[in-house]
């Protein structure tokens, strides 16, 4: 019967559980969602486009921000998204919120029909 060899030591020295792969792929795979992150004063709202672990508070740390969405803004288009970071983020199996959905949809169609 063959031996099991151990497992290598994990980078920091702790291992959680046998849940915990971080030697198998280097970290733990995070959750990441594509939020809206408020910003601005009262009653004049702002939101920030940003991908953030799903586990944090809404208001909490953020990974990257992607872009803004002004509802108050009467000219349109009000807001900017980078939609190539957009991408790598789902690439990476992040979630979108169904706001932040709905923006991007309506960014991906403003950016086909200024290239046509």
């Amino acid at each position: 019967m063959e031996r099991l060899q151990p497992r290598p030591p994990v980078p920091g020295g702790v291992r959680r559980g046998p849940w915990d792969n971080r030697d198998d792929i280097g970290a733990l795979a995070m959750a990441v969602s594509i939020r809206l992150h408020r910003a601005g004063s009262n009653k004049q709202p702002f939101f920030r486009l940003v991908a953030a672990d799903s586990r944090r508070a809404t208001s909490g740390k953020i990974l990257e921000v992607l872009g803004w969405y002004d509802p108050k803004k009467k000219v349109r288009p009000a807001f900017s998204i980078n939609l190539e970071r957009v991408e790598h983020w789902e690439k990476t199996g992040a979630h979108l919120s169904e706001t932040a959905r709905s923006l991007v949809r309506r960014a991906r169609g403003a950016s086909i029909g200024q290239t046509a």
